[in-house]
């Protein structure tokens, strides 16, 4: 018999990627960003992976297709990937201030579209 997901399943989405947009996911800080790495799940028994829907959700909602659907959301998305970009590209020859600034409307541009 198979479990009947939340209804607010993609709120519950989008509330979690709200929080590791803003301050950083405290998860991520496990792995260096400059590495990569591969887990295998191993199971005695048979077992049940639980959370498969809440990760296709959360693709479902970054997706670049579902985005297009609503033009005023693509366009905020694809100015939040520039501005990511300009941040990135330009944080160590801006003053601190612009930093702030720019890291500021980059932070507000993903939050729009999450």
């Amino acid at each position: 018999m198979a479990a009947q997901l939340p209804d607010d399943l993609p709120e519950q989405v989008s509330r979690a990627l709200r929080e590791d947009i803003g301050s950083g996911a405290v998860t991520a800080a496990l792995i260096p960003a400059d590495q990569q790495t591969h887990a295998r799940v191993i199971s005695r028994e048979a077992a049940v992976i639980c959370g498969c829907a809440w990760f296709d959700e959360t693709f479902r909602q970054l997706d670049p297709r579902v985005q297009v659907r609503n033009p005023v959301m693509f366009v905020v998305e694809i100015g939040s990937v520039v501005t990511t970009l300009l941040f990135i590209r330009d944080a160590h020859s801006n003053t601190s201030a612009d930093n702030v600034f720019v890291g500021l409307v980059t932070v507000w541009l993903w939050f729009t579209v999450l």
